[in-house]
């Protein structure tokens, strides 16, 4: 079987999307494994109210979803360290992916901070949000790239039908001129019942039932939701980023019975359709962009998409017009498309190890202050909560003890100070790999008891957050 490259994940909104996505990880983590040679740890989980918790040797996420779905805190987990908000967990953690999947508003907060903040960490990002992609789409992007991590955001178009990654790599070297489509599912749906023979009211009344939107239909109905749908192919294909302004935008709220009549006897229908196109290819030149109504004849390939069905036509050169057809609409369709995006960051993923020069200056000061006994001095060296583990068994009384945060490693030192009468390492080989700093060389001291003088080789393994020790092994070789 392939071997499973193991991917921390961060997973910030428990919705129904972040909750099946869990679900999806616990139950299908061998299927997974052996189908895509990936797999996960969820080491993060947030959601508005209860904060960010975190445990980074994986969290408990049955019990994360029997404390959601029961209505108690997540942070009634034992165990797991936790931050009030998203943002401060985010900042005092590590992961290698962020998975955003709250619903922010309009103005695309929190989830653009927390997008930003991950790409600023050297963390990938897939995200089913949708505001903070339609507004920043071409910011994230760039980030993403100047910091050589992946930014997917594959749900927030069509769901769990994949539209961006086929337009954008797919079809790479291709000059994108325009795209048309029919974005959501919701208002599709009403649109199909109508030209069947159902009133606007009694269509409405059934997508409501039927759940096709989270948040209610608003969004749908006055065509907001197909607004950002289009604004993210704009910034994400075209590498063009629009202003809510830039787009004409007209609900189906007033499209009448007379009017959906008047175009099945005319050979048609009337559809929500998007359109995209500019004057210049690859998003240059003005642009036309809108999301309306539009009587569509039945030779248009947008006049046979029906029901909860999206689609989106982009025509190219050469290549000429591109048609996605999927379905639109569904909380596990969604979830789908996030888990898709997951594991092709996986895949995708550069496991050699990180550089980090600035680590290895980090252990020259702390050896350097451990050396001169200069104890504040080596604790600015140290995160707050580190754990020191020395292997001075004999010398500390006999066990192995671990040392813990800024007051153990001061105990640490005054156990040294109270059997030694000297200490030196001296450590010249010291290699950066990436996750950890090995400082390899040879530790002298002088017993207060015996006086004997030793020196024996040593190793200093250290593990770092932030640009500070959180982890601390020697070893007596």
């Amino acid at each position: 079987m392939m071997r499973a490259e193991m991917t921390r994940i961060s997973v910030v909104g428990l919705g129904t999307v972040g909750q099946w996505l869990l679900r999806a990880l616990d139950s299908g983590a061998e299927r997974i494994a052996r189908r895509h040679g990936v797999a996960f740890t969820v080491v993060g989980v947030a959601n508005a109210r209860d904060g960010f918790i975190y445990d980074g040797d994986g969290l408990d996420i049955p019990a994360i979803l029997g404390l959601s779905s029961s209505g108690r805190s997540i942070a009634d987990q034992p165990g797991p360290r936790r931050w009030p908000s998203a943002i401060e967990g985010l900042r005092a953690s590590e992961a290698d992916v962020l998975v955003e999947v709250t619903g922010s508003p309009v103005d695309g907060e929190p989830g653009f901070a927390h997008m930003r903040e991950a790409i600023g960490r050297g963390m990938a990002v897939v995200t089913s949000n949708k505001w903070p992609v339609a507004l920043h789409g071409v910011e994230l992007a760039e980030l993403a790239r100047s910091g050589g991590v992946a930014f997917r955001a594959e749900s927030t178009v069509m769901s769990g039908t994949p539209v961006l990654a086929p337009l954008v790599e797919g079809l790479a070297g291709t000059r994108p001129i325009a795209v048309r489509g029919i974005l959501n599912a919701t208002s599709n749906f009403i649109l199909s019942a109508m030209a069947d023979g159902r009133s606007y009211e009694d269509a409405l009344a059934e997508a409501e039932a039927a759940g096709l939107a989270e948040r209610g239909v608003e969004a749908d109905i006055d065509g907001s939701d197909a607004m950002a749908k289009t604004m993210i192919l704009a910034g994400l294909v075209f590498g063009r980023q629009l202003h809510p302004k830039q787009v004409l935008r007209r609900g189906i709220d007033a499209v009448t019975r007379s009017q959906i009549d008047e175009a099945r006897s005319a050979g048609g229908s009337i559809r929500h359709v998007a359109t995209l196109e500019f004057s210049e290819p690859d998003g240059a030149g003005e642009v036309d962009a809108r999301v309306e109504p539009m009587l569509l004849t039945n030779t248009d390939p947008l006049a046979a998409i029906s029901g909860t069905a999206n689609a989106v036509i982009c025509r190219t050169e050469p290549v000429g017009d591109v048609t996605i057809i999927g379905p639109g609409a569904g909380l596990e369709l969604a979830g789908q498309g996030v888990l898709s995006d997951l594991i092709a960051v996986a895949r995708s993923r550069d496991t050699g190890p990180r550089v980090f020069p600035e680590n290895v200056e980090a252990v020259k000061r702390t050896i350097k202050a451990y050396n001169r006994r200069d104890v504040e001095a080596l604790l600015d060296e140290l995160d707050p909560e580190v754990e020191w583990r020395p292997s001075l068994p004999v010398l500390l009384g006999g066990d192995e003890t671990v040392y813990r945060g800024h007051d153990g490693a001061r105990q640490l030192l005054r156990d040294l100070d109270e059997v030694l009468a000297e200490r030196r390492l001296d450590l010249p080989e010291i290699r950066d790999e990436g996750d950890r700093i090995v400082a390899k060389g040879s530790l002298r001291i002088r017993g207060k008891s015996s006086g004997a003088l030793t020196e024996s080789p040593f190793t200093w393994v250290a593990e770092f957050k932030n640009g500070r020790a959180v982890r601390i092994q020697t070893y007596l070789d």
